[in-house]
């Protein structure tokens, strides 16, 4: 895993592609909101670009309104993550970690029934996007792992 906050760093696109590439993710998330969809979707569409295996997803609030709207922006989006993202991203790591990320690109019918198990996801197959159910509110969220941790660990935080 390997966290990267281009706006709070000034990276631009090169410099955070640059970074992407010596890391070689099979899955890339987006966090993303109104103001930024643009510059997001092309970020991930590049990501795609340079990793076509990679499984490119967005989240945030615009996604979140827009989950339909936001994956017609670019085909090279694969997915978003709808409301409280925390578990649909978990369940779809796991997911791609176990059936694998080329399996997950190459073979539409095995992306199928694999994605659409998992709450809360908006996703791609071909031309065709599926709006999964919506996941449950995170009832404690004390079970969710205090994430200044894993900041400190990935960014330079000063």
């Amino acid at each position: 895993m390997k966290v990267i906050d281009s706006c709070a760093c000034e990276y631009d696109l090169a410099s955070t592609l640059e970074i992407v590439s010596e890391f070689g993710p099979d899955m890339v998330v987006l966090d993303t909101s109104t103001p930024s969809i643009f510059s997001d979707v092309a970020t991930g569409a590049a990501v795609k670009k340079l990793f076509p295996q990679c499984f490119v997803v967005l989240m945030g609030t615009h996604p979140s309104a827009l989950p339909e709207e936001t994956l017609a922006l670019d085909g090279a989006i694969d997915a978003v993550a709808v409301g409280e993202a925390d578990y649909t991203l978990r369940e779809l790591a796991r997911a791609l970690s176990e059936t694998g990320t080329r399996r997950i690109a190459s073979e539409p019918g095995f992306r199928e029934s694999v994605l659409q198990r998992i709450d809360g996801l908006a996703w791609r197959s071909g031309e065709r996007i599926f709006v999964n159910r919506k996941r449950d509110f995170i009832d404690n969220l004390d079970e969710l792992p205090f994430v200044s941790r894993v900041y400190k660990k990935h960014l330079d935080v000063r």
